[in-house]
């Protein structure tokens, strides 16, 4: 048993295959999973030897020891400083580009053509009303 009521084999690989009746307490370094759980590179020990050490073990996660939660935390880091440096890029580039932009916006010949348009625009709609005026009047 794993310590949480799951049986686990010894692999067939290990020295202590065949004496799996004869172990009370093992550890073990490796875990195999197929149909079965097999634990390899397996050493016999004593209750003796971790009875103190005992409720400690129970307090522990075997997911947060093992290799795949490192892998799953090396990933999501990896995720999470890709994605900041992506927003990093992608805000310096948007203000890089603003910057440009109001820099066009207000140098002198944009505000003269800017008030051309509008004065062209105001000069339309004088044009569009006194024509109206004449059609009703």
């Amino acid at each position: 048993m794993d310590g949480r009521g799951s049986p686990v084999h010894i692999h067939p690989s290990s020295a202590l295959h065949e004496q799996e009746t004869k172990l009370e307490w093992i550890i073990f370094h490796e875990v195999l999973v197929t149909t079965k759980v097999y634990a390899r590179i397996v050493c016999p020990i004593r209750y003796e030897w971790v009875r103190d050490l005992l409720p400690k073990l129970h307090e522990l996660n075997a997911h947060d020891l093992s290799s795949v939660a490192r892998r799953e935390m090396r990933d999501d880091a990896r995720r999470k400083w890709t994605n900041k440096e992506n927003v990093k890029q992608l805000k310096d580039g948007i203000s890089k580009e603003v910057l440009k932009k109001m820099q066009r916006r207000n140098d002198d010949k944009s505000i003269s053509d800017a008030r051309a348009r509008f004065l062209e625009r105001k000069q339309q709609r004088i044009q569009d009303h006194s024509d109206t005026l004449k059609e009703t009047g």
